[in-house]
């Protein structure tokens, strides 16, 4: 591994180092793991644009990776990962389309000199525009549901000149947005892109770059674009028609690279990757600077110090206008931190962001008291709006009962954040988070109820080897999670209830031996109706594992509901079990697997 005399120190300061480690920032960047020396998978099907070191817009080949610089700054970013999207702007660089000879021009008309400086991207193609009356640039696009869009143009000032009244808009008969360029965010010198975001209802629609009323307003503009989403991604250039950029797709497969039960991922930014069996970099608004994996798993701490975390707010990413907790508990007081500049003591009441939708980057901060239980509990205003969760700071504890349920839009939790505060039931707590690729490690140590608690996470491939030894009841806490290829031998002594706990799970393959063996909790009636139904991957030996392990228990049938109930691939062979059976039968219990009775 080759480390930087900095990162040594840094390293060598909490005595551990990553397992892997792709950085993407110079001098080191790359997409081949820096320990391991694997090499990450890259794809993407079209051109792609990105900033070089000289703050010029440049175009990557199909299937090359993009590194950019922030093109005011000159400072590095990292890798472009995007989602694909569509430039509905048809002339993104020619926007004398549709202008009139005449200058000035007049009313409800506008003139337009093409090639008339250059533009961002190194090209003699910026356009000088001077706009009438309710008039510019404008595009159509027709027929369109109610999405969110979001506007953007590189703007510069004309030297001598008026700039007016000139805005961005989005609009449909009826609903008119638009967003007010000023001076103070426009320069003579340098081109400055300026971003628009609103949700419009379904129609047909207008954009552009117009003049409501003043006099003539003059400007430089170049790369019109106007994609769905809540922020603006990389330039895509079109001459003509709607062009589309497909999305950046990289992976680093997890070749027993690292330990994928006890694992812990550390993002710059924080949310920037996810996964076990397979780790996938996530588009953001942000470009990644590094992501390390650290195995077995460390601490609060030193994830911490890895991530560079240096205040005591545990960050959110959100998307959309609007964000609010409209039920949470604590015993003590949180502040909050809008990510706009407004800073306050954390309320029930919703906060509309003084800057508009896209991302943000919120906070909260414990200021006293032990615990934070966010309970978003699948409110229908909130609950798809986060994104990632960041690194936690040690003072915080997390009461987990229906925090993040119904947050399907949650791909990454970086935070190993304590969750043995509060109340012992954390049932419903990732409910629903159906994009969730990978969990942390968390310590649940005395939580004894976890009906629900990852009930259709449909997108974990594995799942930690977490502290559920006081755990009494599992029902449907796995159930749907269809990705889940294998299972860790979690403790589950003092269980009683596992209704329906891995139902579901139709990629399950692999359930450990032994997992029952010292079950000693007394089994509820029903306790395991349904538990492995519709587990169509799981094979003969899994079947075997868990028979002869509930056999070895020595644990009797409850009053009721005695059916051990189990689903499996028949193609896997005849699991060897007749002894396991014949014993459990003894004790009370009936056997079914696919759906015959043993």
């Amino acid at each position: 591994m080759s480390l930087e005399a900095g990162e040594l120190n840094k390293y060598n300061e909490v005595k551990v180092f990553p397992t892997v480690d792709l950085t993407f920032t110079s001098p080191k960047r790359s997409l081949v793991d820096r320990v391991s020396g694997n090499a990450s998978q890259f794809t993407r099907n079209t051109i792609g644009t990105y900033v070089d070191s000289n703050g010029i817009i440049q175009t990557a080949t199909a299937g090359e990776p993009r590194y950019t610089y922030d093109p005011l700054t000159g400072e590095e970013l990292g890798l472009l990962v995007e989602e694909s999207r569509t430039n509905y702007a048809n002339y993104s660089a020619a926007l004398e389309v549709g202008s009139v000879a005449s200058n000035p021009p007049g009313n409800y008309q506008f003139y337009a000199e093409a090639n008339a400086i250059l533009a961002p991207d190194g090209t003699q193609t910026g356009t000088y525009l001077k706009l009438g009356y309710f008039s510019g640039p404008t595009r159509v696009f027709a027929n369109q549901p109610e999405r969110t869009y979001t506007i953007s143009c590189w703007v510069r000032r004309v030297s001598g000149e008026i700039l007016g009244n000139a805005e961005l808009f989005l609009e449909r008969p009826g609903t008119s947005l638009f967003y007010s360029i000023t001076e103070e965010e426009t320069s003579e010198d340098e081109w400055r892109r300026i971003t628009f975001t609103e949700t419009l209802p379904a129609g047909t629609h207008s954009f552009g770059i117009r003049r409501r009323f003043g006099v003539n307003a003059t400007l430089y503009a170049w790369g019109l674009q106007v994609e769905e989403g809540s922020f603006a991604t990389s330039y895509i250039p079109t001459s003509g028609s709607t062009i589309t950029r497909d999305p950046d797709l990289v992976t680093l497969t997890n070749t027993s690279i690292y330990d994928n039960e006890r694992f812990d991922i550390v993002n710059q930014p924080f949310g920037s990757a996810a996964g076990s069996n397979e780790l996938t970099l996530l588009p953001t608004d942000k470009p990644i600077e590094r992501v390390t994996i650290f195995s077995p798993n460390t601490t609060q701490e030193r994830i911490n110090t890895f991530a560079e975390k240096t205040d005591e707010f545990w960050r959110w990413r959100v998307t959309g206008t609007s964000f609010g907790l409209n039920q949470f508990g604590t015993d003590g007081q949180v502040t909050v931190d809008w990510g706009d500049g407004t800073i306050e003591t954390l309320t029930t009441s919703d906060h509309t962001f003084t800057d508009g939708g896209g991302y943000h980057e919120i906070g909260f901060r414990l200021d006293s008291g032990t615990y934070f239980k966010p309970f978003i509990n699948n409110n229908a205003t909130h609950k798809d709006s986060l994104v990632s969760l960041g690194p936690a700071p040690i003072s915080m504890g997390l009461e987990s009962t229906k925090s993040f349920y119904g947050c399907s839009n949650l791909v990454a939790f970086d935070a190993t954040i304590a969750c043995n505060v509060g109340s012992t039931n954390i049932q419903s707590a990732w409910e629903g988070c159906s994009s969730l690729a990978s969990f942390p490690l968390l310590d649940f140590s005395g939580r004894t109820i976890f009906n629900n608690s990852w009930i259709f996470c449909s997108s974990l491939t594995s799942f930690p080897l977490i502290d559920t030894s006081s755990g009494t009841s599992f029902s449907q806490t796995w159930l749907g999670c269809s990705s889940l290829t294998s299972f860790p031998l979690i403790n589950i002594t003092a269980g009683t209830y596992f209704n329906a706990a891995w139902r579901g799970c139709t990629s399950l393959a692999d359930f450990p031996a032994n997992f029952f063996d010292s079950w000693a909790g007394t089994p509820a009636n029903n306790c395991f109706v349904s538990t492995w139904d519709n587990c169509s991957s799981l094979t003969s030996t899994s079947v075997e594992n868990i028979l002869n392990s509930i056999d070895t228990s020595l644990q009797s049938a409850p009053a009721s509901g005695v059916d051990i109930t189990i689903d499996y691939n028949a193609a896997s062979g005849t699991p060897n079990i007749s002894t396991a059976v014949s014993n459990l039968k003894s004790r009370g219990w009936t056997i079914t697997l696919n759906g015959v009775a043993q």
